[in-house]
């Protein structure tokens, strides 16, 4: 060996050993990534850990429990990948037989082994070799794309998706857990899209080692150096992150349940009292929800049977539990509070193919169940059977009948209305109705004839009509309606009919009476009498003449006198007396005596053996030679002649006391002797009488005193009137006046007003009206509604800020008779309604007819003005706290205005109003409250403080754009939950140290980073989901699919001067995109509006885009009503034209088969399926409706949906800063049919629009009348009839020449004595007969009828038939989930030294220079010091490939060359190798004692 080979021999035991001895630090600036082999030192591998957190869900107080005890089994052997990278399991929910369905206790450890999660191969391969390789480093991209996608991905995801559990879910129990086979009730599916990316990193403080097992290169270089590479391993840690976001659905079985008769709840079902028509059709709405299937009515139409259905859908979110099942996750534990954590644990393999256990947590986006009920009722109701009855007064038609004598000749005509007076008015006896009228009696016999007939129904409805029954009608039928008293029209059914028409035969009968001669029967006998009584005179005064001294025997002799018997002939002739007393007989001798006659007063007429009606004027005589007459006969002057009537025939008594049957009661007058002075009969007739008493014979008119001779005279009698006690009466008979009224029109009355309240006007300004009252005047008012009976009408006006003025007259019925009573006097007018006049009584004495205008109007004014509460926080809590002291502030205010503040809101489809009265409470007030803003209510002042509380709110939590442009002055973290740096809230310290700023955040320390706080670019975006003003059935919200079209965008940092109008306009691409927001996930995309520049059309300065945060407005136009799906493209078709003009034929039919619909504003819009600038794949969809956006709101990072809006995502590089804004807005809400108001995503606000209600109420009173006509009454004085007569009694003498007395007996005792006879008239009787037929309509009719309605007015119940309620239910769930797992892994690295050539020499050998491929970071050492090379750099290079010579360079400074060291001159060259093998030797130890140390370090840094 020569010394230049031992010199190099030694020269590479030194290098060696300096290598092996040398740790290598870790590049920091190279890309995570795993060594290419897996070959670490087995005892130093630790098994992997899952470091992911657990995320927090929430359970909804009111989550609605779905699947109850049933399974979700999905079919995990049979994954079925999607276009989009996605994997879907399709699934069955079970149920055991008798429904326990319980998830088996003891479930198998790995129940998800493959859970539809991208494998790792595909993914890591694909996502992490192009995607974390590109963007996290452009060194990385190829080396960790290629070797963790190569073999962690074939590897990894091979081994765990093909090896592990190979039968999972299989539902396999042991014999003895065997369990009834399950049921299906539904099915499932669960679709799920992941990512996986791996990164590894150096433990802290660890330095590369020698990797031993891996000799190191030698490579000799073209210019004669030689490189020489070794390679290393570093102690790390490999973190492999799994995220995903899935979507699980479970659609449960149609399922259909019989309600049992029994317990089909009516009331429940349609309501208390449900009011159906009876005249209801098919597909008519019935109540509470439900729509008419069938009707079916029974042949009478009495019996009804419907059968009704009803859709309800109702929406709430899902029970913890349901949703673990429907996600395929374990069965979590809920709080109290109601959080819980969602995990899946699975079994996979790791590199090294062992089993690991791997746990995803589940984060829960959304949720719901639809359930959607059918139910099916058939009921049945009966018309109430009710009964009624009518009873009719008799109506009587009367005949014309003709009275005739024995010769047929017509002697009387009676009328028929003369006949029914005196049926009326005479007297019922036994033998008929008698009457008597003018000296005549009638006798009227009625008689019913056979033949009854019954009225028809015709003929029954008119006599109901006639007797004012209106509510009976003649069908066309010719049956009987009944309108009841709850105004339903019911058919009658008569029962029983006992109207009857009867004939009637009236037979008359008339009596007159004439006077015949005066009778003298019984005046014989009063006469002998007369002289019995003279005799028995005489006889006494002889005995006292005797002077018998015996009072005694004078007294017996008198008594025998007074029982003395008179023969005729003894009367005639005279006798003599002989009596004995005491002995003695005593003789007296007499003779016959004359006889005088006087009248008395009368007596009864019943003895006097004559028939009563014989008898018609009687007096009793008395025989004393005096005689007097009585009664009432009247003697009066008719004409010429003298008549006389008889008694009674003026209808006064003979005593002048007693009043006649005719008389009116109340007329009869009398004097102080109780004698009658007048009366008035029924005819009208005033009858008047004048008594002159003590009349004397002489003051008699000669007239007067023939008639009294020559009623005093009798013949045979010489009369003489010697004395009289007369009356005069005097009497007058007059018939009424007649009062003839002569009306004369009125040209032009004088209005009289006698009331006239106004406090109000009303303007027709053709078509709208004006109300004025005072100074107040409500212009520009529309007739809206007029009241059946035209007495209400309703006026609404809706201003441009929503102000609604209604406005209310009522006209009602003025109480004019107290108007009238006190103008005219009680009693004193009569008013005509119909013919709306009044008769009243004049100043002047005329009667006046007015005709009267009455009104009285009452006005209601409620102005509605709407206003906002609206209030916004960082949390809802203090949202709740800022509405509620908004409202208070607003009752407050309403009250001072005179006005009430209420809020209109839907309940179970009742509209119903809360009153802000009082200081409320939230629960009082939550169910009103939503959570957009009306900006279209609210007031500049109002609109202005909202947005700054916005600004106030983003700028406390530090959540807005500063707009600051330098690189160190906004200070950010890394956040490992979302992998995204974020910026450090203003309220945390920032802990300055002398290698760095931190900052805890959450308990954990964090370096601070500083960059940039700015908006590069703004894009504009929207929901796609409206919420309706139009409510469902059932109140709750109605929602549909919507895009917003041609928006404006201005922004300013001044409130006032964008709530003015103020502002910069930005700019936007003119169409619409489709934002995928980075996760290509149509469900969590937005419609966005790209910026102007976009296209690279124009400069982004041409954006107009705020470079910080600001207010901003937005308007456009909101297209909804989604009609039909999406006009695509066809296959074959080229460009968009024939797709668009497909969906613009399609509109067009459309509004033309819908004329009823206000289609004015339907369109096709164009939406672009992307982002692909300049345009790309499109569509054309079909809106029918359109309405008026408005939004406003403060560019917070709540608003911002934007992928980019600090930094690109997973990356810390200072570089990767972007800030890019997506403004969204969501919450779209419309107001009303024309409004929209939208809000920026992700804020939390509260408002409610409220009414500042004032009513007023105003009332014109009117009361006037005109007249039109006077009426002055003629009076034509009646007939005055007078008469006279004498009454009372006269004395007369009545003589004869004849004395009867003989001789002895001249000078003898006259006597006198009396006798009475009675005497009469007999009167000469006439009878007349005659006859005639009427007839006469009475009696009453039964019936019954079927009614809708109770006899109570309430509706006839409905009676439960069958009811079927069929019920689908399906569940859906969003949420993401992410696993991470880490393991101790060793980094593989190399290091390189390269060394320079040798130039030899016999005396100088020397070793060669070391230079290094990286920079040195500490000076060189001193020559006379050789010390190792320090590596510069152990991080893996970009490519294993070998690296350039390096050439010495300012920026790559090599380590200088070891100095020639003089050696020892011994004259030979074997010391060389003597000295370079112990130099071997040392340095062999040097390193080994190195090795120990770096192992003890791993260890350390493991533990």
């Amino acid at each position: 060996m020569t010394n230049k080979k031992l010199k190099m021999a030694a020269m590479s035991v030194a290098l060696t050993a300096c290598v092996a001895a040398s740790p290598l630090a870790a590049n920091a600036d190279a890309p995570e990534a795993a060594p290419e082999k897996k070959e670490p030192v087995a005892e130093e591998t630790k098994k992997e850990e899952n470091t992911a957190v657990a995320q927090v869900n929430q359970e909804a107080q009111n989550a609605q429990e779905t699947l109850k005890d049933a399974e979700v089994k999905y079919d995990k052997e049979n994954p079925k990948p999607t276009p989009d990278g996605s994997q879907k399991l399709d699934g069955v929910i079970v149920t055991n037989p008798e429904g326990s369905g319980e998830t088996d206790p003891n479930p198998n450890p790995n129940p998800n082994p493959d859970s539809g999660e991208t494998k790792p191969g595909s993914e890591t391969g694909g996502e992490t070799g192009s995607e974390t390789g590109g963007e996290t480093g452009g060194e990385t991209g190829s080396e960790t794309g290629g070797e963790t996608g190569g073999e962690t991905g074939s590897e990894t995801g091979g081994e765990t998706g093909g090896e592990t559990n190979p039968n999972p879910g299989s539902g396999e129990t042991k014999p003895e857990e065997i369990k009834p086979e399950k049921v299906e009730i539904g099915t499932a599916e669960k679709t799920e899209k992941s990512e996986t990316n791996v990164e590894t990193k150096t433990n802290p403080g660890a330095e590369p080692i020698v990797d031993t097992t891996t000799p190191p290169t030698v490579e000799k270089n073209p210019d004669g150096s030689t490189t020489i590479t070794q390679p290393t391993v570093t102690p790390g840690k490999e973190t492999t992150t799994t995220t995903g976001t899935g979507e699980a659905k479970g659609n449960l079985h149609e399922k259909e349940e019989e309600v049992p008769k029994k317990d089909i709840d009516l009331k429940k079902e349609l309501g208390e009292k449900p009011d159906i028509s009876w005249q209801i059709k098919k597909d008519d709405e019935a109540v509470n929800g439900y729509k008419v299937e069938e009707v079916t009515n029974s042949e009478d139409g009495n019996r009804q049977t419907l059968k009704l259905k009803k859709e309800e859908e109702t929406t709430a979110e899902m029970t913890a539990e349901d949703i673990a099942k429907l996600v395929d996750a374990e069965k979590p534990t809920v709080n109290p509070d109601g959080t819980y954590t969602l995990t899946r644990t699975e079994t996979i393999l790791d590199a090294e193919g062992n089993p690991q256990t791997r746990t995803t947590y589940i984060t829960i986006r959304d949720n719901k169940v639809t359930t959607k009920t059918t139910t099916e009722l058939t009921i049945t109701r009966k018309k109430a059977e009710q009964d009624g009855s009518e009873s009719f007064r008799d109506e009587m038609t009367y005949p014309s009948i003709q009275i005739k004598g024995n010769d047929d000749a017509v002697v009387e005509t009676i009328k028929p209305e003369d006949l029914e007076k005196m049926l009326n008015q005479g007297t019922v006896m036994d033998d008929g109705i008698h009457f008597t009228k003018d000296g005549k009696e009638y006798v009227i016999q009625e008689t019913t004839q056979p033949g009854e007939t019954k009225l028809s129904n015709a003929e029954i409805v008119d006599r109901l009509k006639k007797d004012g029954n209106k509510n009976y009608e003649l069908g066309a039928d010719g049956e009987i309606y009944y309108t009841t008293p709850h105004n339903e029209t019911v058919k009658l059914d008569v029962t029983q009919n006992e109207l009857l028409r009867r004939s009637l035969t009236y037979k008359v009968t008339l009596t007159t009476t004439e006077k015949g001669d005066p009778g003298t029967a019984g005046e014989q006998i009063a006469t002998e009498k007369a002289k019995k009584d003279a005799i028995r005179s005489a006889l006494t005064k002889a005995v006292d003449k005797l002077g018998i001294e015996d009072a005694a025997t004078a007294s017996q002799l008198k008594a025998k006198i007074s029982d003395l018997k008179f023969t005729q002939e003894q009367l005639d002739k005279g006798d003599t007396f002989t009596a004995e007393i005491g002995g003695k007989t005593y003789t007296l001798t007499y003779s016959a005596a004359g006889a005088e006659v006087t009248e008395t007063k009368p007596t009864d007429a019943t003895d006097t053996g004559k028939k009563p009606e014989d008898i018609i004027d009687v007096k009793e005589n008395t025989v004393k030679g005096t005689a007097y007459v009585t009664g009432s006969k009247i003697t009066y002057l008719h004409g010429e002649k003298y008549e006389t009537t008889g008694m009674g025939e003026l209808g006064i008594g003979a005593d002048f006391t007693t009043a006649p049957a005719d008389a009116v009661p109340g007329s009869v007058t009398t004097d102080t002797s109780g004698r009658i002075t007048s009366y008035k009969d029924t005819a009208g007739n005033i009858h008047s009488f004048e008594y002159d008493d003590n009349v004397a014979l002489d003051d008699l008119k000669p007239e007067e005193r023939t008639e009294l001779d020559k009623a005093a005279t009798k013949n045979g009698w010489d009369t003489e009137i010697k004395n009289a006690t007369l009356t005069r009466v005097k009497w007058t008979v007059k018939s009424p006046d007649t009062e003839t009224p002569q009306t004369t029109p009125i040209e032009k009355g004088e209005t009289v007003d006698i009331v006239n309240e106004n406090k109000w006007s009303q303007t027709d300004n053709n078509g709208t009206f004006d109300f004025t009252h005072g100074e107040t005047t409500y212009t520009g008012m529309k007739l809206e509604s007029t009241s059946k009976d035209g007495k209400t009408r309703t006026y609404k006006k809706t201003e441009a800020n929503g102000t609604v003025t209604i406005i209310t007259v009522t006209t009602q019925q003025l109480d004019i008779k107290a108007q009238f009573d006190k103008k005219f006097g009680e009693g004193k007018y009569e008013i005509n309604a119909a013919e709306h006049t009044v008769t009243y009584t004049g100043e002047d004495g005329k009667t006046y007819t007015a005709r009267y205008d009455d009104k009285k109007e009452e006005l209601t004014v409620e102005v509605q003005k709407p206003d906002v509460v609206a209030a916004t926080g960082s949390t809802e809590a203090e949202a709740q706290t800022k509405f509620l002291n908004e409202l208070e502030e607003a009752r407050i205010d309403a009250e001072k205005n005179k006005e009430t503040l209420v809020i209109e809101y839907n309940e179970n489809g009742v509209i119903k109003t809360l009153k802000v009265d009082h200081t409320m409470k939230w629960e009082e007030v939550s169910m009103v409250v939503g959570h957009v803003v009306n900006y279209n209510a609210m007031t500049d002042a109002e609109l202005t403080t909202y947005l700054k509380e916005l600004e106030t709110t983003a700028k406390k939590d530090g959540k807005y754009y500063t707009g600051s442009t330098d690189w160190d002055g906004t200070p950010y973290y890394w956040d490992d939950a979302s992998g995204k740096m974020q910026r450090v809230p203003p309220e945390k310290k920032i802990d300055q140290r002398w290698y760095g700023d931190y900052v805890i955040i959450d308990g954990e320390e964090h370096r601070v980073h500083y960059n940039r706080n700015d908006i590069d670019h703004l894009d504009l975006a929207t929901d796609s989901h409206l919420t309706l003003s139009e409510k469902e059935k059932d109140g709750k919200a109605k929602t549909d699919d919507c895009v917003l079209l041609n928006p404006t965008l201005k922004w300013s940092e001044s409130a006032e001067t964008l709530v003015k109008g103020g502002g910069t306009q930005a700019n936007f691409v003119d169409r619409i995109t489709y934002d995928h927001e980075n996760d290509n996930n149509p469900s969590t995309g937005h419609y966005e509006y790209p910026r102007a520049s976009w296209d690279e059309k124009t400069s982004a300065k041409d954006d107009n885009a705020p470079t910080k945060s600001v207010f901003y407005k937005v308007e456009g136009k909101v297209a909804y009503g989604k009609l039909g799906d999406a006009y695509e493209k066809a296959p074959g078709e080229r460009g968009y034209a024939a797709a668009k003009q497909r969906a613009e034929a399609d509109l067009k039919k459309y509004i033309a088969d819908h004329p009823e619909l206000d289609l004015s504003k339907a369109q096709v819009v164009e939406i672009y399926k992307d982002q692909t600038k300049g345009g790309g794949k499109r569509y054309y969809q079909i809106y029918l409706y359109q309405s008026d956006l408005t939004a406003y709101g403060y560019m917070s990072d709540d608003n911002n949906t934007c992928g980019n809006a600090l930094f690109e995502p997973g990356s810390k590089s200072k570089f990767s800063y972007i800030g890019g804004y997506d403004l969204t807005l969501g919450d779209l809400t419309q107001t009303d049919k024309k409004h929209v108001v939208a809000m920026g995503k992700n804020t939390t606000a509260l408002s409610a629009t409220f009414k500042r209600r004032k009513l007023e109420n105003l009332t014109n009173r009117e009361l006037r009348y005109t007249p039109i006509s006077e009426t002055v009454t003629v009076v034509t004085p009646g007939e005055e009839t007078t008469g006279s007569e004498l009454s009372g009694s006269y004395s007369a003498d009545y003589s004869k020449t004849a004395d009867y007395r003989d001789e002895q007996q001249q000078g003898g005792i006259e006597g006198t004595g009396t006798g009475s006879y009675k005497s009469f008239t007999n009167l000469l009787h006439n009878v007349f007969n005659g006859n005639g037929t009427g007839t006469v309509e009475g009696g009453f009719i039964k019936y019954k009828y079927y009614s809708e309605k109770n006899e109570d007015g309430t509706p006839v119940q409905f009676e439960p038939e069958e009811m079927v309620v069929t019920t689908k239910q399906d569940a859906e769930v969003h949420y993401t989930f992410t696993s991470q797992e880490s393991r101790d892994v060793w980094i593989k690295g190399y290091t390189q030294t390269v060394v320079p050539p040798v130039n030899p020499g016999p005396d100088t050998p020397e070793l060669p220079p070391v230079e290094d491929a990286k920079p040195a970071p500490a000076p060189a050492p001193a020559p006379e010091t050789p010390v190792l090379p320090v590596v510069q750099d152990a991080r893996p290079d970009p490519a294993p490939t070998p690296a350039p010579t390096p050439a010495p360079a300012p920026e790559t400074p090599v380590l200088p060359a070891v100095q020639d060291a003089k050696l020892i001159q011994t004259g030979t060259s074997g010391w060389l190798a003597d000295l370079m093998l112990g130099a071997g030797m040392v340095l062999s130890a040097a390193g080994y004692w190195m090795e120990r140390k770096r192992k003890a370090m791993f260890y350390k840094s493991q533990h």
